[in-house]
């Protein structure tokens, strides 16, 4: 089974099992990132930011995946060797070292620092005192307040109703 070929392309077998199972992985990642970027929500500002950066580097490698994945399975040209598919997945492999990494070495510092910050009272410059304005020196009685502009129509109300009681 493993020494078997395509007859169209003279591949073996396995190989294009394997192409084919990259390039569903490509599919996944690419669907994985969409998520990631644009429908996860999450209430820490550092960790919502830290997760839709890599959900951008998913969609950028999972759709370049899906462009030489469908060409090196439909044989289309240069692209027909799969040794596109393997190079990518070695640099995918690479970044998810990188995700590791920074999951879980940077962001716990990156943590300690915000609430650093949060607890010094770094992250926000404090507003500058509100200063009340003084007014000139009141007089001594306190002034009425204005009456309400009067209408003819609630005059005469008025006046009726002073009448019926």
């Amino acid at each position: 089974m493993l020494y078997q070929t395509e007859p169209a392309t003279g591949t073996p077998v396995a190989l294009m099992i394997l192409q084919w199972v990259l390039f569903l992985l490509q599919i996944g990642l690419l669907l994985g990132g969409i998520y990631l970027a644009f429908m996860r929500k999450d209430a820490k500002s550092l960790r919502r930011d830290l997760v839709r950066r890599f959900g951008y580097y998913a969609i950028a490698l999972g759709g370049l995946g899906l462009l030489l994945g469908a060409a090196t399975i439909s044989n289309t040209g240069v692209f027909a060797s799969p040794f596109w598919l393997y190079g990518l997945a070695v640099i995918e492999l690479g970044v998810a070292g990188y995700a590791t990494y920074v999951a879980r070495v940077q962001y716990p510092q990156m943590v300690s620092e915000a609430a650093a910050n949060r607890s010094t009272g770094a992250a926000r410059p404090k507003p500058a005192p509100a200063v009340k304005k003084v007014a000139p020196s009141a007089p001594s009685q306190p002034t009425p307040p204005p009456e309400p502009p009067r209408t003819a129509r609630r005059d005469a109300r008025r006046d009726r109703k002073r009448k019926s009681r």
